[in-house]
């Protein structure tokens, strides 16, 4: 059996927890992992009509993106807006 078979496997028999490493699950929620692992579990089908495309995968992950930076903010009624999260690394300039 391959690590695919594996992995597809142990999400079919609810193991996702199980076969995680536990140092991986401090990173994140429960949430944030199972949500995760039903994306994979879908880019693993065997047939390709089955699989998301590239540009579902990337929704996919900018969502999570958004919950593993502000996982906050629906807890607080904080929101960034979209430019805040589209780049970490961006810095606004003002012109004086």
């Amino acid at each position: 059996m391959n690590l695919a078979d594996y992995f597809v496997m142990s999400m079919n028999m609810n193991r996702l927890f199980q076969i995680l490493d536990r140092r991986v699950l401090r990173e994140g929620s429960l949430e944030q992992f199972q949500k995760m692992a039903e994306l994979v579990k879908s880019c693993l089908q065997l047939q390709g009509e089955d699989r998301p495309t590239m540009k579902e995968v990337a929704g996919e992950l900018e969502g999570l993106q958004k919950l593993i930076r502000n996982p906050w903010s629906n807890q607080h009624g904080h929101e960034e807006n979209e430019d805040e999260l589209s780049d970490p690394y961006t810095i606004p300039i003002n012109s004086s």
